[in-house]
């Protein structure tokens, strides 16, 4: 839930900014963006993406594979996305 506040706290979910962006997918010790704790892991962005098509996809199971992919709104997937306390 931390990390959910965080993303929305500092607009890095809608950021083009490469250093943002790489802060919260690089591979490394821990992820490096905002108040986000040392004791995080790394590549954190690619990980909430990931929850984020779960969600997606479990509130939308008629969707194929290739719909899916063939989404370029980021707003529906945010939508269904629950964080989870």
């Amino acid at each position: 839930m931390q990390v959910w506040v965080e993303l929305r706290k500092e607009e890095f979910l809608y950021t083009t900014k490469r250093m943002d962006i790489q802060r919260w997918v690089a591979d490394a010790p821990f992820t490096k963006a905002g108040a986000v704790p040392q004791e995080s892991p790394d590549r954190l962005g690619w990980y909430m993406g990931l929850r984020w098509v779960e969600d997606f996809m479990l509130r939308h199971p008629e969707m194929s594979l290739s719909e899916l992919m063939d989404q370029h709104e980021v707003l529906p997937f945010l939508q269904s996305f629950r964080p989870k306390a």
